[in-house]
């Protein structure tokens, strides 16, 4: 499997940022195939390691240097109480729990959206900076020829949209991505990696990726469960209390929907916002239109 997917990515300089981990153990194999089946269960690729999470929260970093560890979880009934464990303190209306379903109903091509990554954190050692985790990580086939990434923020509570964690940082996180060629273009093709080891995996049903546009991929704030009335109103004022300069424009868009049980990511789903940002960097104010959200 590992020869595979290094010939079908070919020389497309994702090495060493998303290799192959090449298990080695048996156990590991048959305690991964465990955790493919499970429909609690949710497993993306890292650098080194699959992460399988369990609603939400991550259930174990699998590599082949934890063999004996897993080896314990083998028995179906130490599977289900690790299970029990892991879900203690997540209950079913937390954030990352909705975001794990919705990730989990986009491992497939049935959207122009298929979610590829979960979670995943931009290390200071991988690239000279430290941002917080990108909730969904995406690829956008409205060009099946050529896919580009989606980088998604997820809120679910109304405190998370406005807190030390709320709208605003993520923001300045986006604009940080996007203004680092580097950065962005090592999470494109990590998303095509991603895609592709899903695929090996048997995770996802496609075929291969070859090329990915590494230059326009866009980032969004996705909303379910809020009925946010004026998200144009709240960023702008936001967005007045700070210096702008021309790297804080950048592809952004949004979404809502009422609940994350009905949530479909769809490209036509996701309001362009790029031109509002464009218009109100140095003002307060509401959106000359209706708001995005009804």
């Amino acid at each position: 499997m590992k020869e595979r997917y290094e010939k079908t990515m070919g020389d497309t300089s994702i090495k060493p940022y998303r290799s192959w981990p090449g298990f080695k153990s048996a156990v590991c194999e048959e305690f991964f195939d465990k955790c493919k089946k499970d429909p609690d269960l949710l497993v993306f690729p890292r650098k080194d390691y699959l992460s399988v999470y369990c609603n939400g929260q991550q259930f174990v970093k699998l590599t082949p240097s934890k063999s004996k560890k897993v080896s314990q979880y083998s028995d179906d009934n130490e599977f289900k109480e690790r299970k029990k464990t892991v879900s203690v303190g997540m209950p079913k209306d937390k954030e990352r729990r909705a975001q794990q379903q919705i990730a989990a109903r986009h491992l497939s091509r049935k959207t122009d959206i298929v979610i590829c990554d979960m979670e995943f954190s931009i290390r200071k050692k991988d690239f000279g900076i430290k941002l917080p985790g990108i909730d969904l990580i995406g690829l956008d086939f409205s060009n099946p020829k050529l896919p580009r990434p989606v980088f998604i923020e997820y809120k679910r509570t109304k405190n998370a949209v406005k807190g030390k964690s709320g709208v605003l940082p993520h923001f300045n996180d986006m604009a940080e991505i996007y203004s680092n060629p580097e950065l962005k273009k090592a999470l494109a093709e990590g998303a095509m990696a991603s895609y592709n080891i899903l695929i090996d995996l048997g995770v996802l049903d496609a075929e291969h990726l070859t090329n990915i546009d590494t230059e326009n991929g866009w980032f969004a704030f996705l909303f379910t469960d809020l009925q946010v009335k004026d998200f144009y109103g709240y960023l702008s004022k936001i967005l007045a209390k700070q210096k702008q300069d021309k790297n804080m424009l950048f592809p952004l868009r949004v979404a809502s929907f009422d609940t994350y049980e009905e949530t479909v990511l769809r490209t036509d789903k996701f309001e362009d916002i790029t031109e509002f940002l464009r218009n109100n960097q140095e003002k307060a104010g509401r959106h000359p239109n209706k708001p995005v959200f009804n």
